[in-house]
């Protein structure tokens, strides 16, 4: 693997989104007025909104003793814009609220049997069913109603590897198929839903597996369901899968040479660690949330359609795009608001100064579209253990899930927090249903967001 010196400066000149959009009304208009503001300045959040003027580090650190103001030329504002490096950021920016009736409606359903569930995860085709896996093993069919019955326990599964709270239950969009696997480590299995039958084992081998959640997604091509996974540390592979052979056919046939360092490295070689990935509603686009040696997060996102045609896309692709990098951070969630627009978390360039924020991003116009204040999140840390609970879902209305806050719920065209419950912390969102569920130790706590202006 390339040490990082090289590769960020090629991240950072590569960069196709600005964290400063042009047409945002809230972008710096002033700075500090010293001839000095470097190339990665400070900025400077005045508590108004977002509002937030470029300051030189000597200014930044007389904070909060604020400068005397003055008017930047654009000329100075597309110099200092040219690099979208933040050094550091002071202040606190305030979030916009809008008082609404909107409120969440829980109710608690007992577990038929005590299963001990270490995750659930909807069933996209069938209104009230899940799937769960418990701690001993299980994988359970249920249907959460006025309570939560066992409608089905496969067969006992040789998954290869323990159930334990880093375990995570996944299903495709037609429900025929479900992945567990490790959400921080190396293994996962394929089972047919209708009998358990095991069609692939999936293996991302165990090269700094634990830094990163398993790159894993459904998606559909030509009438046929796709999974996306990791098969080493730097490679993705796409899996036909075929319901009626319990088989998974590979499409992303490849050769890359093995690299040594010192050495010339090889065609399509891409030193980058896979992370969380995110489809788009239409299933053409899909989002990585990984990083580079070391450590920066660096999101991209390329075509799946033109992954279907040219088996190096994920590598270097001319569909490539990327973000953003941040030092130290990376596994961020990501959701999509439509099929061309991404909502990623986070403003800043580092993980000591990330403000919990909304970035919403055009897919077509390739540029950052707007950003705004307040939506936390679950910690994505490092190194485990780390919450693979949802902490980020779209359905209408964007839904912010943290330790800190609970939930959340935002405007995403005004940015305005439009409700709130300190209490509700969900493990997933059943998107046909429309209800979150948490686990508990005998119950699962169904909640229903209702809106009332």
């Amino acid at each position: 693997m390339i040490a990082g010196v090289d590769i960020q400066m090629a991240v950072r000149t590569a960069m196709l989104f600005s964290l400063t959009p042009h047409d945002d009304p809230t972008r710096p208009t002033a700075t500090c007025g010293h001839s000095d503001v470097e190339r990665s300045p400070s900025l400077w959040f005045t508590g108004a909104g977002s509002q937030r003027y470029w300051v030189c580090s000597e200014c930044a650190g007389r904070y909060p003793v604020a400068p005397p103001w003055i008017d930047a030329t654009p000329e100075q504002l597309a110099r200092i814009e040219e690099d979208v490096e933040i050094a550091t950021i002071v202040g606190v920016p305030q979030p916009r609220e809008r008082a609404t009736s909107a409120r969440f409606e829980s109710v608690d359903v007992p577990l038929s049997t005590a299963t001990n569930i270490v995750d659930v995860h909807p069933s996209s085709a069938e209104t009230d069913h899940w799937y769960a896996i418990t701690r001993g093993g299980e994988l359970l069919r249920l249907r959460v109603t006025n309570e939560a019955l066992v409608e089905q326990r496969f067969s006992r599964v040789d998954w290869g590897f323990a159930l334990d709270d880093q375990c995570a239950v996944s299903v495709s969009p037609s429900s025929r198929f479900v992945v567990v696997y490790q959400g921080s480590g190396s293994l996962g299995v394929i089972v047919r839903a209708s009998d358990g039958a095991v069609v692939h084992r999936i293996n991302r081998g165990d090269y700094h597996e634990e830094n990163s959640k398993f790159p894993l997604a459904f998606f559909r091509h030509d009438d046929r369901e796709h999974v996306v996974c990791g098969s080493d540390w730097n490679r993705l592979d796409v899996l036909r899968l075929d319901e009626s052979t319990a088989h998974a056919e590979l499409v992303t046939q490849r050769t890359i040479a093995e690299y040594s360092e010192g050495s010339k490295q090889p065609e399509h070689y891409l030193d980058y660690f896979h992370g969380s990935l995110s489809v788009s509603p239409n299933e053409t686009w899909i989002v990585d949330a990984g990083w580079i040696w070391h450590p920066v997060g660096v999101d991209r996102a390329w075509s799946l359609g033109a992954w279907m045609k040219n088996p190096f896309e994920s590598e270097d692709g001319a569909s490539v795009v990327k973000f953003r990098y941040h030092d130290n951070c990376w596994d961020t969630p990501v959701c999509w608001i439509d099929d061309d627009t991404p909502v990623l978390w986070g403003f800043g360039n580092d993980d000591q100064s990330m403000i919990a924020a909304a970035l919403v991003y055009s897919m077509r116009e390739q540029r950052l579209e707007r950003w705004f204040v307040g939506p936390r999140v679950r910690p994505s840390r490092a190194f485990p253990p780390r919450s693979l609970a949802d902490s980020w879902v779209f359905d209408r209305w964007l839904f912010a899930i943290s330790d800190e806050e609970g939930t959340t719920v935002w405007d995403t065209a005004s940015g305005e927090r439009i409700a709130s419950d300190p209490q509700l912390k969900p493990t997933r969102y059943h998107r046909r249903s429309r209800v979150f569920v948490t686990v508990g130790a005998d119950h699962l706590r169904v909640s229903r967001f209702v809106y009332e202006p």
